[in-house]
């Protein structure tokens, strides 16, 4: 113990001191510890949403210039249908015999040498069945019979028959010709590529049949005053089948408008010989229904060398209706 009160009175102050650090030692020391009480208790604070890297994207590169929407359709009016078409066909035959190398008798024509020029025609009918990639096969038939009459300004001969000039004669001539065709799509090819026109190839099988008959009056009166016919009748009938080649080009200028061009042939020795040709304008009338109008030219010559041969045209304007299925 310090009895010096010089030492106590220097110590005391020292003490207070000390003192009066530990107090607010302790106190600081509480604070602290009261705020982390208080921060446990506490929620702690949402967190910051980080917002997502954003997409990126190619840069725009420069693209060719091409219009916006659907592609423009590339088919025709009619391109996958099943057609049936029947027409009405005015046409205008002039059949005539013919021989090679002999004397002008067996050389005629029906129209000139006998007299009159009457057509009766009827109706021509038509099928159309696609064959994929806007190919198609049509199967037609046609018919027309020439009637005429009058005396014979020569002497004609006919299938062996030999007639007078002056004779009273009666010609009919039945002509027939039926086609099975295959038109193909060659360009363009592939078909999808259309646009407004096509250029076919046709592949044929036509034939043709001609029946003419000439029947003649002779009158004869007797010493009775009975009259008598003394006439006749000849017919001579033939038929001849060819492949024909050909083409073609079809073209839709405006919608439910279609229009085509055709023409195919062949040529054999011994006057055989085929020309087939036409032009049709078709128009849509409802939505199966189409009117069709144009114009068709038919030659066929028939025979050979060694006897007497028949030709003919059929030839004029036609009209009708297509029902497409």
């Amino acid at each position: 113990m310090l009895s010096n009160p010089l030492c106590v009175w220097r110590i005391h102050p020292i003490m207070q001191r000390i003192s009066i650090a530990r107090g607010a030692k302790t106190a600081v020391l509480g604070i602290v510890l009261a705020m982390a009480a208080l921060a446990q208790e506490q929620p702690a604070p949402p967190q910051a949403q980080i917002p997502a890297p954003a997409e990126t994207k190619p840069p725009v590169t420069n693209l060719p210039n091409v219009p916006l929407g659907p592609p423009p359709s590339t088919k025709t009016t009619y391109a996958n249908d099943v057609v049936i078409e029947a027409r009405y066909w005015l046409t205008k035959a002039e059949p005539a015999a013919r021989f090679f190398g002999a004397d002008a008798t067996n050389q005629f024509s029906f129209k000139n040498d006998i007299g009159g020029n009457n057509n009766h025609s009827r109706p021509m009918i038509l099928v159309g069945i696609p064959t994929g990639h806007g190919n198609r096969v049509w199967f037609s038939y046609a018919e027309t019979t020439f009637n005429g009459g009058g005396f014979n300004p020569r002497a004609l001969t006919f299938a062996g028959q030999a007639y007078d000039p002056q004779t009273l004669l009666y010609a009919q001539v039945k002509v027939r010709n039926f086609k099975l065709s295959w038109d193909y799509l060659t360009y363009p090819a592939p078909p999808h590529a259309m646009r407004k026109w096509q250029f076919k190839t046709l592949w044929e099988v036509q034939g043709v049949n001609m029946e003419p008959l000439i029947s003649s009056t002779i009158l004869s009166e007797d010493s009775t005053g009975l009259i008598t016919d003394s006439g006749n009748t000849t017919n001579k009938s033939k038929f001849m089948i060819l492949p024909t080649i050909g083409a073609g080009f079809d073209t839709q200028p405006v919608k439910n408008v279609n229009f085509s061009v055709k023409g195919s042939g062949m040529l054999f020795p011994s006057h055989k010989f085929i020309y087939d040709a036409e032009a049709k304008l078709g128009v849509r009338v409802i939505k199966h229904l189409e009117a069709v109008l144009g114009y068709r030219l038919f030659y066929a010559s028939l025979g050979s060398k060694t006897e007497q041969y028949y030709r003919t045209n059929m030839t004029g304007p036609f009209g009708g209706l297509a029902w497409h299925f």
